[in-house]
Formats: structure tokens, C-alpha cells, sequence
């Protein structure tokens, strides 16, 4: 009788979870998928900011798999999607750190005519000093501005020149709002 009312109560709470799970915001749903994904099978994104080229879109995305990455691919994406407007074909991917272990979460890339044109890396605002340490001493030898432009909520960007690209972030991190370090072969 007794393993019976704990079998009973385990399926009552599995069942209230999948009500309460589906009744959720779709956002909340999204943010919770994300998590366990990068709890279970996030990995280390150990490609550097000034390591990528305008390669074939085939040949990354198998690389990337090859490499255990779990991307979701598609092509037209929607406008808010694209990082620029030519924008054709849209990766990404959910990530538990990057560069020097640095806690991360997740990478997007983006495709022109069937090559790479830009590639985010998105981490929590709490990862702002280990990644600008990061940043300062991988990108130390190409020339940078600091604050001629400044992002969404006002903080002043950073950007610098690598071969055939820019690696863009923000200086100073927002509270509560995700970092973004941007590489573009847009922006040659």
C-alpha cells in the first residue's frame, strides 16, 4: 500500500509539471529548454573571435557537428532574426562556455549566399570581466576604437579590426542583459 501512494504521488507531481510546463509563456518554455540542453550536452565554444573567415556554409556547419555542436539550421530568416540584412540562411546553438571557459550561452551564425557572415556569441552580463581579460589579451595586437558607437542600452561598444572582419562588444556590461561579442565580414 505504501509503494503504491508514493507511485500515485510521483505521477500526480509529473502530471502537474506537464500542465504547469504547458501553460507556461512560450519564452519561460524556450529559456527552460535552453538550460537543460546546456546543462546536458553544452560544450566548450573554444573557436576565437579573430579565428573565423568567410567560409562555405556547408563546411562549418558540418564542422561544428562534426565537432558535437547540436545546431538548429534553417534558411529565410525572420528579420529580427538577421544580424544583417542579407542575411539568407541562420544557425544556432546552445553553449556552456567559450573561449577560455568563460560562461557562455549561446552561438549564432549567419549566412550570405552560402557563406559565413557573422557569428554571435551571447554570455550572461555576469561573465563580463572574464571575457573582457579574455578579449583584451586575444585581440591585443589588432587595432581597436573604443566608444565611437554605442549598443542598444546605451554602453559604448569596442570594436576591432581582424583579418577581413570586425569583432565588436560592448565595453561596460548591462545588469540583468545578455553580452554579445559579434564577429562580421560585414563590416569590411
Amino acid at each position: 500500500m505504501r509503494i503504491f501512494k508514493l507511485v500515485l504521488i510521483a505521477f500526480l507531481i509529473t502530471v502537474s509539471g506537464f500542465v504547469m510546463y504547458d501553460r507556461m509563456p512560450k519564452e519561460m518554455r524556450h529559456d527552460m529548454e535552453d538550460r537543460f540542453e546546456r546543462l546536458v550536452y553544452g560544450k566548450n565554444f573554444d573557436w576565437p573571435p579573430d579565428g573565423f573567415k568567410a567560409q562555405a556554409q556547408a563546411d562549418l556547419v558540418e564542422e561544428l557537428r562534426r565537432k558535437g555542436y547540436r545546431l538548429k539550421c534553417y534558411d529565410d530568416p525572420r528579420p529580427e532574426e538577421k544580424i544583417a540584412p542579407r542575411d539568407d540562411y541562420f544557425c544556432w546553438f546552445v553553449v556552456r562556455s567559450a573561449y577560455d571557459n568563460v560562461p557562455a550561452k549561446a552561438v549564432t551564425l549567419t549566412f550570405a549566399k552560402g557563406r559565413l557572415a557573422n557569428v554571435k556569441v551571447e554570455f550572461p552580463d555576469s561573465s563580463f570581466r572574464k571575457l573582457d581579460d579574455y578579449l583584451s589579451r586575444r585581440l591585443e595586437r589588432y587595432p581597436h576604437s573604443d566608444g565611437v558607437s554605442r549598443d542598444i542600452f546605451g554602453k559604448p561598444i569596442t570594436v576591432w579590426q581582424v583579418s577581413n572582419a570586425l569583432v565588436m562588444t560592448s565595453a561596460e556590461p548591462t545588469e540583468d542583459q545578455p553580452l554579445t561579442v559579434l564577429w562580421s565580414s560585414d563590416g569590411q
